[in-house]
């Protein structure tokens, strides 16, 4: 997984919507759809529930819905700290 499969699952995860998740990740809804999957095969688990028209997350999809925030969210203050330190020299 890499962080633009995770900032993919945190976009479906807000809007519970793959033609709107895609849409606002630049992506066709088959792509997204393919993206998820491949982060299911490689958690091992079902992260969003398809058996109906809507989208939801399984428990586990919430648990790594927040892991995928906190992981999103880390990487853009280190590259924020990265170019501040940049700036400086």
């Amino acid at each position: 997984m890499n962080l633009y499969e995770l900032n993919a699952f945190v976009t479906l995860s807000k809007t519970l919507h793959f033609a709107k998740a895609a849409e606002e990740i630049n992506l066709s809804a088959s792509a997204l759809s393919r993206i998820i999957t491949r982060l299911e095969e490689e958690t091992g688990t079902d992260l969003i529930d398809r058996s109906n028209r809507k989208v939801e997350l399984t428990p586990n999809g919430k648990l790594f819905a927040e892991f995928a925030k906190n992981t999103t969210a880390l990487h853009a203050k280190f590259t924020l700290i990265i170019l501040t330190s940049l700036k400086c020299f």
